[in-house]
């Protein structure tokens, strides 16, 4: 006896079923990329302020247990020197913390690959799309107190920096802070502490 097995056929998406799919499809990535795209930038902001903020705390440490002064700077894009302080205060490119050798005489406390008795202690590179500035592009300095030491880099006495750390929408700006994404405001205190704070939305990343 011959028992005949219907045929099994399998239905494909047709024109307009595929059409309607990339349709709702392209809705959901209109809706979903932009959300996506903040959540990315406020996380690049509280990483590059929390980075920036435990390695002030770090050269105060430092300080304080080498008994010898420590310092902090906005490095070069290019290698491991401090950047010119009179070419700018961004440290979007990154930033080092050095000290000198015992003896060692220190002048500005400008370190370069070839500083005498310079050691470098930490480089941390910068993020891309962050536009970080400070106040000034000089030297920041602690004490064997792990206190700022505001004579470093000016013949008078200087304050303690601020800093403004916004996500930055193109290449060479300074960057926004927007409802969206909002901006991080870091104030390093006299006493060596730092202070977080939340920039006002339309606030630009300028000092």
């Amino acid at each position: 006896m011959c028992l005949s097995h219907p045929v099994s056929r399998q239905r494909g998406f047709n024109l307009v079923e595929m059409l309607i799919t990339l349709a709702v499809l392209a809705i959901l990535l209109a809706v979903a990329l932009p959300t996506f795209r903040d959540l990315i930038g406020r996380n690049q902001v509280s990483s590059a302020s929390n980075a920036l903020s435990a390695d002030l705390a770090y050269a105060r440490t430092e300080a304080s247990t080498r008994g010898a002064s420590v310092f902090v700077c906005p490095r070069t894009s290019d290698g491991s020197d401090c950047m010119n302080p009179d070419l700018g205060s961004s440290y979007a490119s990154g930033w080092l913390v050095y000290t000198y050798k015992p003896g060692t005489r220190v002048s500005g406390a400008v370190f370069s690959r070839d500083s005498v008795g310079g050691l470098l202690l930490r480089k941390t590179t910068g993020l891309r799309g962050l536009s970080i500035r400070a106040t000034d592009g000089k030297a920041i300095g602690f004490d064997q107190l792990g206190q700022f030491k505001s004579d470093v880099g000016s013949a008078n006495p200087r304050l303690p920096p601020s800093f403004l750390i916004c996500s930055m929408a193109a290449a060479g700006g300074i960057g926004m802070s927007t409802t969206h994404v909002p901006g991080t405001s870091m104030v390093l205190a006299a006493s060596g502490s730092v202070r977080h704070a939340v920039m006002a939305s339309g606030m630009p990343c300028s000092t």
